[in-house]
């Protein structure tokens, strides 16, 4: 191994896409593979705001995914 870069990104609404990118990623930027993968489950929460910003009508939660490893490389 003669180089390594942090590697990470956010927002993934599938577990698949999260898991895709890392790859690509590492592939685009001339790396031969990544190490040391961890996937996190965050809650997004977003809001509707009511007429007048006199409260919320409707919230709603959900799953997206961020991914981050080390990118290595040896040639």
């Amino acid at each position: 191994m003669n180089r390594m870069s942090l590697t990470w990104a956010t927002g993934h609404r599938t577990f698949a896409d999260a898991e895709q990118w890392i790859m690509n990623s590492a592939r685009d930027n001339n790396f031969d593979a990544v190490v040391g993968v961890r996937f996190i489950a965050v809650p997004y929460v977003s809001a509707d705001s009511m007429a007048g910003g006199l409260g919320v009508s409707e919230t709603s939660t959900e799953c997206q995914w961020t991914v981050y490893g080390t990118a290595i490389g040896w040639q």
